[in-house]
């Protein structure tokens, strides 16, 4: 068996750098400073910042948290898809609100949004499929044998 020096977990903190929020600096819409603040992310080169974590429970209280990506947001709320006979969407069944985080590690800021999920229409789903590379389509297709993949939109 080769040395093994265990890393030691609490020395990996570090000292972040960023000032912190200034209440009186952020928009009043919450959705405007969400616009902003993930602009930001998108231009500053990380990896996949539409990347969420999405925490749901079942009706006993016993949460899953998984990564998702944001399709769409605007005041109405936050979209994602899933597949309507998933763990996520049968939780979201029986207990109808989750939480969301975006983890924007790299520039010192995280955004948490809880709230209620609903779906969104046949139309804004069918309007989502279809720009879904074919593979995708495909599997989907297989899968449901239609357009299975649906999307819960978040409200505040």
């Amino acid at each position: 068996m080769a040395d093994y020096a265990p890393v030691n977990i609490a020395d990996m903190r570090r000292q972040y750098s960023t000032a912190g929020i200034v209440r009186e600096e952020l928009h009043d819409d919450p959705v405007e400073q969400f616009r902003l603040w993930f602009d930001q992310a998108c231009q500053s080169g990380i990896t996949e910042p539409n990347a969420m974590s999405l925490a749901t429970a079942w009706k006993d209280g016993r949460p899953l948290l998984r990564t998702v990506l944001l399709k769409q947001y605007d005041a109405r709320g936050f979209v994602f898809f899933t597949n309507l006979e998933s763990r996520k969407a049968m939780q979201i069944a029986e207990n109808p609100r989750a939480a969301l985080l975006f983890p924007w590690v790299a520039l010192e800021r995280q955004v948490m949004i809880t709230g209620a999920v609903e779906r969104v229409s046949i139309a804004e789903t069918a309007a989502y499929f279809i720009t879904r590379p074919v593979g995708s389509q495909l599997a989907a297709w297989r899968h449901r044998r239609a357009a299975s993949s649906r999307r819960a939109r978040w409200s505040r």
